[in-house]
């Protein structure tokens, strides 16, 4: 166009949650941390062949890099530790458990694995969900909400002060 080269991306900002997110498997909280925790993963959707490790993230319609927008929504889940723990917690109480009382035992890997990685002081520090450290500097941990609030969990599995009481999407204010 006027002597410059113009180029057009027609990605659907949609494909992501489409081919990915929104498909049965992405729904189960244990592939949350399947997915995290395994260093590259393969996605073979209707449409096309995606796959995700630590450097890279990409799919047969983009080979070299998945562009930015269509991989910033809420249900993007970029390997590496890019994801800090409030994004795990959202991520992760969007899916669905077949027992409730594994709530916190499915996630203890991915607490685990955040330890191990240096993102926290030492293991002793997490209880129930939380990370203590950040309850002794921030009381941002304790100040999560739950956007779609399920019927109250039988069992007891977590004291009321954390996001683990209670089933539904958590998300931690800014």
């Amino acid at each position: 166009v006027h002597g410059h080269t113009v180029i057009y991306d027609f990605t659907n900002p949609h494909t992501y949650f489409r081919c990915i997110s929104s498909q049965p498997l992405s729904t189960r909280a244990w592939a949350v941390q399947e997915r995290v925790l395994a260093r590259r993963t393969i996605h073979f959707s209707k449409t096309e062949l995606f796959w995700e490790c630590k450097d890279n993230n990409a799919c047969e319609t983009h080979p070299i890099n998945f562009p930015c927008y269509p991989s910033s929504g809420d249900y993007f889940l970029r390997k590496g530790w890019g994801l800090n723990w409030d994004t795990i917690i959202r991520i992760y109480t969007s899916a669905n458990l077949t027992y409730g009382r594994d709530k916190l035992v499915a996630i203890s890997g991915l607490a685990r694995h955040v330890w191990r990685n240096g993102q926290c002081s030492t293991y002793k520090d997490y209880v129930a969900g939380l990370w203590l450290s950040e309850l002794r500097y921030t009381m941002k941990t304790l100040c999560w909400e739950i956007l779609d609030l399920r019927p109250k969990p039988t069992p007891y599995r977590a004291p009321s002060w954390s996001w683990a009481s209670k089933d539904g999407r958590t998300i931690f204010p800014a």
